[in-house]
């Protein structure tokens, strides 16, 4: 099937949200039963395309099926999150499906794909279900190519969600990078997962490395943990008799809890455990004192406690009537289908080998039936990535405790950082109780969107949205944008400029001739020293990639506007004036646009000509 792809960067006469566009015929006149569309899908995917509450329709047309298709790819958690368009063709025009992209690269890929697959899931119901299970392999790369280039992980998700919420633009950093401008140039901030663009290289490095965590750790005088540093199985075990069982064997660099095995009591498990830290770690595995006690991730965010969070093991309850592997099955299934657990952040419990072991030393299998009431433990590790619970405990921790977070947060130059401190008792100080703290995070986990809020109010005030002074002129006359740029350099301004094909900030040139808006605009925005944006375009070039961006402080009209143009330009500009006569006073305009920013501007008015 041919598909035609656009990519508009702004709202435009074709969708109000940047989106790209795809245009196809559809060969597929007749509509399909969600029974039988479901069905298909299995060959490809196990996971429903209609979940929970949302109900399927009656009966799936070829646009609609395509377009679900492309906001589950896109939107596989979140599908109320998609900005979506679609109109069914006739048999003078091709069908069209518009679809709002964080990255047009992506989306694209994503619209491909569904149209794609919808075409095979048609096919498949005419008995032709060769071509479908040959697309299996092709939508997994493309799933895991989204899960780079598109915000999926959970941090990120919740993230961008807030972000939108409040206004606040995001834009890709650098293809795949999962590094994201929140904002616009001066005013924006990178962020990867929940760490900023002010943690310090230094403090990263030194996060990532357990052994020297802990030296920094201790040099604060701090409770860190007592360890010793093996690399093969005999040293492991001289260490682990040396520190006394029981003990905790982990890799020097990992994330996750990725070959981390806690209260190893033996020789042998020492062993096993060693293998498996090992398997992660080059520079050798790491022997540690096991700490009594539960978890706790104290988020620290701009020099500030956050959060505190407790962490448990993946654990069961026994009813008496189920074996483990169906008690495990049932939570998962509960983990799938409750709203609640999806915002605490769980995942699915697997019964993978660490998990077998654990049992066993419980004396208990897959296959065992626990007693009603009993809590039955899956794991040694307190870990979300494997399986954990969560619970907010930060009202109940002790000020020398987040005194604690906050001086180690400090002291590595962390503006985010996650400390994790095994302790009895969380309400009391670290100075009274046996207690350590195990590791550091450079990038702490969020789930709850109130946790997003804080993280972005860290950085983002209250009434701001990370966006800059805005300008579009349209059909302007000559010399207009520079009296413009003028005007804002006056106030102290490093202005961003792109006029035909030259682009501009504070004076000096950016971009290739030829270079497109969207990427002449982008190059400013992406510029933290660009603190205003004038950008003069034709009504030709709005009918073609859309608006630059999505909302605009101040537009200029020059010439009259098709009524079609003119209502996309007036839903995204906070003030536009049409068919604008030279000799207008700009002065006025541009006081107005700079004191919703807090920026006072006097200055004797500065006719257009």
């Amino acid at each position: 099937m041919k598909i035609s792809l656009r990519v508009f960067h702004g709202p435009s006469v074709h969708a109000p949200f940047a989106a790209v566009i795809a245009q196809f015929t559809n060969p597929f006149q007749h509509q399909l039963a969600p029974s039988v569309v479901q069905a298909q899908w299995r060959m490809v995917s196990d996971r429903p395309l209609w979940e929970g509450s949302a109900q399927p329709p009656d009966s799936v047309a070829f646009e609609g099926l395509a377009c679900l298709l492309a906001v589950h790819l896109q939107h596989p958690d979140e599908p109320q999150d998609a900005a979506v368009r679609i109109e069914a063709g006739t048999a003078s025009r091709p069908s069209s499906m518009a679809l709002g992209f964080a990255d047009p690269g992506a989306t694209s890929l994503v619209l491909q794909t569904a149209i794609d697959l919808a075409e095979k899931i048609f096919l498949g119901a005419a008995e032709d279900t060769d071509s479908l299970k040959r697309l299996a392999p092709r939508l997994r790369q493309v799933q895991a190519g989204l899960q780079l280039a598109l915000p999926h992980a959970p941090v990120a998700r919740t993230l961008a969600r807030i972000a939108r919420r409040r206004a606040i633009p995001v834009y890709p950093v650098a293809e795949n990078s999962r590094i994201w401008l929140f904002g616009q140039g001066s005013a924006g901030a990178h962020f990867f997962s929940a760490a900023g663009q002010a943690d310090s290289m230094t403090g990263t490095l030194l996060a990532r490395d357990k052994l020297l965590s802990n030296r920094l750790v201790r040099r604060l005088g701090f409770p860190g943990v007592t360890h010793l540093v093996a690399s093969n199985e005999e040293q492991a075990i001289a260490a682990a008799r040396r520190l006394g069982y029981p003990v905790v064997l982990k890799p020097i660099s990992s994330g996750k809890g990725k070959g981390v095995s806690a209260y190893v009591m033996d020789d042998s498990e020492t062993g096993v455990a060693f293998a498996n830290a090992a398997a992660s770690s080059r520079q050798g595995v790491i022997v540690e004192r096991h700490v009594a006690g539960d978890d706790h991730r104290l988020a620290v965010f701009g020099g500030k406690l956050a959060w505190v969070a407790a962490r448990y093991p993946a654990s069961v309850t026994g009813d008496g009537l189920r074996t483990v592997a169906e008690l495990i099955e049932a939570e998962n299934h509960r983990r799938r289908r409750d709203p609640a657990a999806t915002d605490d952040g769980l995942r699915q419990l697997e019964v993978d080998p660490d998990v077998i072991v654990h049992l066993r030393k419980h004396g208990l299998s897959p296959d065992s039936l626990p007693p009603a009431g009993t809590v039955v433990s899956l794991r040694s590790v307190a870990n979300i990535a494997k399986g954990g619970s969560i619970a907010d405990v930060t009202h109940l921790a002790h000020p020398d405790n987040i005194h604690m977070a906050e001086a180690i947060a400090r002291s590595f130059r962390m503006d985010a950082m996650g400390v994790d401190f095994m302790t009895p008792d969380i309400s009391r100080s670290w100075r009274e109780v046996p207690c350590a703290v195990i590791e550091v995070n450079g990038t702490p986990g969020i789930f709850y969107d109130s946790r997003a809020e804080k993280i972005l109010l860290a950085r983002f005030p209250a009434g701001s949205d990370g966006r800059i002074p805005s300008v579009l002129l349209i059909d302007a006359p000559a010399g207009v944008v520079q009296r413009i740029c003028a005007l804002l350099a006056a106030k102290g301004l490093a202005v961003g400029q792109t006029s035909g094909e030259d682009t501009m900030l504070a004076g000096h040139k950016r971009c290739q001739r030829g270079d497109d808006l969207p990427a002449r605009v982008m190059a400013l925005i992406c510029d933290p020293g660009c603190d205003a944006l004038v950008i003069e375009v034709t009504a030709g070039t709005l009918d073609r990639v859309g608006l630059p961006l999505d909302r605009l402080d101040l537009v200029l009209g020059f010439q009259a506007l098709s009524p079609q143009l003119r209502s996309v330009v007036q839903s995204c500009s906070t003030k536009f004036i049409d068919a604008i006569a030279p000799g207008n006073d700009i002065a006025p305009l541009l006081d107005a646009v700079l004191q919703r920013y807090g920026l006072a501007f006097q200055r004797p008015g500065l006719p257009i000509n």
